[in-house]
């Protein structure tokens, strides 16, 4: 997706994203230092293929995933709800249910509590 951003336009006459230069490829179970501080990375594909967790300092940044009492969209290009629900259900099972979310955006939130009330992950085998 870096490298080939057209391809990922969400809507015609969306000014155009140019290639970005990478440094480091991160995959799932990589970890990594940035700043001194020691994080592991969780790939949980869904909103967008290649989408990246990070579990640092015992909370976990997870993008658009998950928010509280919502998902991320997956409705664009590459997004899947069923991989989705699978990303979701690998962090609740890799992670205790006390375990911060930080989403891209709106409030934290815990894994537990979005397992326990999140509709849209109602249809999940737990």
């Amino acid at each position: 997706m870096l490298a080939n951003p057209a391809g990922f336009q969400l809507f015609p006459g969306m000014p155009a994203v140019s290639a970005a230069r990478v440094d480091m490829i991160l995959t799932d179970g990589d970890s990594a230092r940035f700043a001194g501080i020691s994080v592991k990375v969780v790939a949980t594909p869904g909103h967008s293929p290649g989408s990246l967790t990070y579990f640092a300092g015992g909370a976990i940044f997870c993008g658009d995933l998950l928010f509280h009492g919502s998902v991320g969209r997956t409705d664009l290009p590459g997004g899947s709800f069923e991989q989705l629900a699978d990303s979701v259900k690998k962090l609740v099972l890799m992670f205790p249910p006390d375990t911060v979310v930080y989403p891209g955006h709106g409030n934290a939130t815990t894994l537990g509590q979005e397992k326990e009330s999140n509709l849209f992950l109602a249809g999940i085998d737990w």
